[in-house]
């Protein structure tokens, strides 16, 4: 059951302008953004979906877990912050347009094969000049290889599978709300793929910034 106390806690720490580092330049690039309706897809127990309800956003919160939709609105009633909650599988579209989509932590969790169908079904329900904003940890990131992880993305993968479905897909630049060029993100996993050791890989990753893929997905 939800922790109330320790989704508390990030609230107020996220009123505070404290965002974890591995979400920060996500957070900070959907606050910039001037639009509201907004989607989270994966909402876990809702701290951050509370949080951009409390900021302004107009939040729809999905999740596949019945569970965690219902312990999302719980907290969301304790804030009065509106945020809706649903219950939704990633593969299929809400009939319902959104300005910013975002997921945190969630995407690993799509088998491969469902990543190209949960992308589509994103764009579908982006309005045209909509965002979608992901993190998850990258595939040679050894400290998250466990079993939930199951379709951890590289640069690349994210790349390719978003560029056929449509979107133009930019890296964040560091823990900044800015993005740059995805040449040089993928050139640097190319070089560091030819390394055998899998604790130098990460290593190598962690250095450069990439032992997280933090992307920018706009639909035209």
């Amino acid at each position: 059951m939800l922790d109330m106390n320790n989704e508390e806690k990030h609230i107020a720490n996220y009123l505070k302008g404290k965002y974890p580092n591995k979400v920060k330049s996500l957070f900070n690039a959907i606050l910039k953004n001037e639009k509201t309706k907004t989607l989270e897809v994966g909402c876990g127990f809702g701290s951050s979906a509370v949080f951009f309800a409390l900021k302004g956003k107009k939040v729809t919160a999905t999740d596949l877990s019945e569970t965690n939709v219902s312990q999302t609105k719980a907290l969301s009633d304790r804030h009065n912050a509106g945020v809706r909650s649903l219950p939704l599988d990633a593969t299929k579209p809400l009939n319902e347009k959104f300005d910013i989509v975002y997921s945190f932590d969630m995407y690993e969790h799509l088998p491969y094969d469902l990543q190209e169908a949960h992308l589509k079904a994103v764009y579908e329900m982006l309005e045209s000049g909509g965002t979608f904003y992901v993190r998850a940890p990258h595939l040679h990131n050894i400290r998250q290889h466990i079993p939930e992880h199951i379709g951890l993305p590289t640069y690349s993968s994210i790349s390719e599978l978003g560029s056929k479905v449509g979107f133009k897909v930019a890296p964040f630049f560091g823990h900044t709300r800015f993005t740059t060029s995805m040449v040089p993100y993928v050139a640097v996993e190319k070089a560091i793929e030819k390394i055998s050791t899998p604790e130098t890989r990460y290593q190598m990753l962690k250095k450069v910034g990439m032992a997280n893929v933090v992307v920018k997905l706009s639909k035209g």
